[in-house]
């Protein structure tokens, strides 16, 4: 039944819609095209002098049904049971023979019957690549031309597609031209191939789906361009026939489908969906069952164009995706946006001069194969970052882990010592908290004592002095009231601070400046003049009264000071309580004064 459709009805209405597309061109009636006049040149095309026509395969062309080229809206045609007829002439305007090569610049041909100087060949893609007179991806046919000669050139063409680029060539031009061709795309495999390796090394170290997603796309890229290019039918399966009809749709289909699921699955992160990555997957069950269902009822040409027709579709919401994950923030599709820049360009390239809306020339593939080369670089240099990082990270890994083992080691052969250690320092931390004042900062009684201990055993020992002061703040106690405790605190702290900077310097000897307890401070020092502590005392009672804090700008401290000496063997506790008696008269003599411990107290 399927058999039956194709032939009777799809068949014959495309063969007849091609051909009144052809003859409805107003060129039908026209003098034969001039021959090519050959005149030493490295290249001459044939676009102007040939002549065409387009009939059913079973029916050869009449005198009214050639055509010029030129008259036709696009050189391109297709369909299975249309032929393209073609003809020419070639002339020898110069007096010595010419060896020249007929070149078709086109890799894909069905069959291509052709008839030149007496010679005849039949070749194309649904023959063995040995039928071809010069082995070659393109199609090339030598000719010789003797000097004034004019030799006719004619034949057919049969394909899914055809393009007439046709030309005249000098060999050794030729072969030049084709060098820097094939110099161009070995680059280009090179490249690919090597990525595509590196990608799928790396995915299976790393098991990260972006890799895998590059890593076959360049592979299916690869076969496609092998195939566009003919490399496969030269080299790889030259009389597989079978295999060389099913390759374009195969590599066409495995190269869409590998670029549909590799954009999405690059842009996605560990917790991030890109948007419209599950509409562009979602659509790549419809090219499967959509190719496989043209594949049993429609043409191949259909079926290679449906593929097309999809990853421009495709193209278009990845362009899209990209966007909306820009506009979000997201720094992975700025990145990658910047890497696919010229591979998206190269791709909308050859699908627009598919769709024949730009000329097909040798420039756009190569624009193509550059655009391919330079995100496979750019990727390539990302790789490579990416890998000397995870290195990079692995060996810091693995340092950190020898370096964990060996401190172990040592821990181990150590902890009894450590644990001695950190307890001599917590109980060295819990007697420096047990003699410090936590408000101020200072020592408190206790360490005030011991000091004064230890320095009244030294002064036994030099028969120095030893002096003790008491202060204490005036009406501290109104300013907690009036201010509350925060600012009172406050208060405190500065003042523990002002007598410091004002009592010890680092000229003077052995002293000890302590709180003891609210609003009341001491003062220890050894080997001190009594001449000399009143001034000093003098000095801190006015840094007292210039202090100023913010929370309270009005209030201004007065200090009451009281001090006593002793010799070197009277105990220091009665030199202090000689010193309080002295801060009491201070205070009954009116405070905000010092006042020195009389001979009596």
């Amino acid at each position: 039944m399927v058999t039956v459709l194709r032939s009777v009805i799809l068949r014959p209405l495309f063969g007849a819609a091609l051909s009144l597309a052809v003859f409805s061109s107003p060129a039908q009636a026209h003098d034969h095209a001039p021959p090519l006049f050959w005149q030493g040149e490295d290249r001459l095309w044939l676009d102007g002098h040939l002549e065409v026509a387009v009939q059913r395969s079973d029916q050869p062309p009449g005198d009214d049904d050639w055509v010029a080229l030129q008259a036709l809206e696009a050189s391109r045609f297709t369909g299975q049971d249309v032929r393209l007829h073609f003809r020419a002439k070639l002339h020898n305007a110069t007096d010595t023979t010419t060896k020249l090569w007929l070149h078709l610049d086109e890799s894909t041909l069905d069959y291509i019957d052709l008839t030149l100087g007496g010679q005849h060949w039949l070749t194309g893609d649904h023959l063995p690549f040995d039928t071809r007179p010069i082995h070659h991806t393109s199609f090339l046919f030598p000719v010789v031309l003797h000097p004034g000669e004019t030799q006719a050139l004619s034949g057919w063409i049969e394909s899914r597609q055809i393009r007439l680029p046709m030309s005249v060539w000098v060999p050794s031009a030729y072969l030049h031209w084709a060098e820097k061709r094939t110099i161009r795309n070995g680059l280009f495999f090179a490249t690919v191939i090597v990525l595509a390796s590196l990608c799928l090394v790396t995915y299976g170290a790393t098991r990260i789906p972006a890799y895998l997603g590059f890593g076959l796309f360049n592979l299916a890229a690869m076969l496609f361009f092998l195939q566009v290019f003919g490399y496969g039918f030269q080299y790889l399966w030259p009389r597989a026939l079978g295999v060389n009809y099913v390759a374009g749709p195969f590599s066409t289909y495995l190269l869409a489908l590998s670029f549909g699921w590799m954009a999405p699955t690059m842009l996605r992160g560990r917790t991030h969906q890109p948007r419209l990555s599950g509409v562009i997957k979602g659509l790549l069950p419809v090219l499967v069952i959509g190719g496989l269902i043209l594949a049993i009822v429609a043409e191949r040409t259909w079926l290679i164009q449906f593929a097309i027709y999809w990853l421009f579709v495709v193209l278009v919401l990845i362009v899209a995706m990209l966007v909306m994950e820009i506009r979000g923030g997201s720094r992975r599709a700025r990145l990658f946006a910047l890497i696919w820049a010229p591979m998206l360009m190269a791709a909308l390239a050859l699908l627009l001069a598919w769709l024949d809306w730009i000329p097909y020339t040798d420039a756009l593939i190569t624009l193509c194969l550059a655009g391919l080369g330079m995100t496979s670089l750019g990727f390539f240099v990302l790789l490579g970052f990416q890998l000397r990082q995870s290195i990079l990270r692995r060996q810091k890994v693995e340092q950190e882990s020898l370096e964990l083992k060996t401190a172990q080691a040592d821990r181990l052969a150590q902890e009894v010592a450590e644990r001695t250690q950190q307890l001599a320092e917590s109980n060295r931390r819990l007697r420096q908290m047990a003699l410090t004042d936590p408000l101020t900062g200072l020592p408190n009684r206790r360490q005030l004592d011991d000091f004064g201990e230890l320095h009244h055993r030294l002064a036994r020992l030099t028969q120095a002095r030893l002096h003790a002061a008491i202060f204490d703040l005036d009406h501290f106690k109104q300013v907690n009231d009036s201010y509350g405790h925060p600012v009172g605190d406050r208060f405190l702290q500065t003042v523990a601070n002002t007598l410091e900077q004002v009592l010890l310097t680092p000229s003077t000897g052995p002293r000890l400046v302590a709180r003891l307890g609210g609003e009341e401070f001491a003062l220890v020092c050894y080997g001190l003049d009594d001449a000399e502590l009143p001034s000093l005392l003098e000095a801190a009672r006015d840094a007292i009264s210039r202090i100023r804090i913010d929370e309270a700008p009005d209030v201004q401290l007065t200090l009451s000071v009281g001090w006593a000496g002793g010799q070197a063997d009277q105990p220091l506790t009665q030199i202090f309580r000689r010193a309080d008696q002295a801060l009491y008269r201070a205070k009954d003599a009116g405070r905000n004064q010092v006042v020195a411990a009389s001979v009596g107290d």
